[in-house]
């Protein structure tokens, strides 16, 4: 019996109406398909039992059958893909087991190529109107010449990064 399998049983076991365990690898509960009996509440025919190394569910009432990894699907997505990155991690998915293997979707990362100058000037083009507070921290009310803003970029530190690759070739 694998110790993932157990550990999700008894996660979802809290969602199931009279849930017991009857013994090892062997658990008892209220169909959560069909609902069992409408009159009698006691009658829990739906169980999970161990078929080799995995576990399958099965409802005696209405003839539901399902993988263990279906049935988790079906009770709880993010319980399901928690249990299938832990079985992944184990290395227990794949060809021999009910368990498929996850696939990853990354998207390729799209850099630009554009230097530190060509950059800078985006950037001197994007700040021709930006108005910086003065030493006192106050705006001014109208835009200061380019002539200014080049001063006042260069007081905040804007001309470092174009220094370095000036030094650096």
């Amino acid at each position: 019996m694998s110790f993932i399998d157990s550990k999700y049983i008894g996660l979802v076991s809290s969602r199931l109406d009279k849930f017991a365990k009857k013994k090892e690898g062997l658990y008892n509960f209220r169909c959560p398909y069909c609902g069992d009996s409408q009159r009698t509440k006691s009658k829990a025919r739906g169980y999970i039992y161990q078929l080799k190394n995995d576990h399958n569910f099965k409802c005696h009432n209405c003839g539901t059958s399902r993988t263990f990894t279906n049935f988790l699907k079906d009770m709880d997505t993010v319980l399901y893909d928690q249990y299938v990155m832990e079985r992944y991690r184990e290395g227990t998915t794949g060809k021999r087991s009910q368990t498929k293997t996850p696939e990853f979707k990354f998207e390729k990362p799209n850099f630009s190529k554009k230097s530190l100058t060509a950059l800078f000037e985006e950037l001197f083009e994007k700040c021709l109107y930006l108005t910086l507070p003065d030493q006192h921290g106050v705006i001014p009310k109208r835009p200061p010449a380019p002539g200014m803003i080049a001063a006042q970029m260069m007081h905040h530190g804007v001309y470092a990064a174009l220094a370095l690759e000036i030094a650096i070739s």
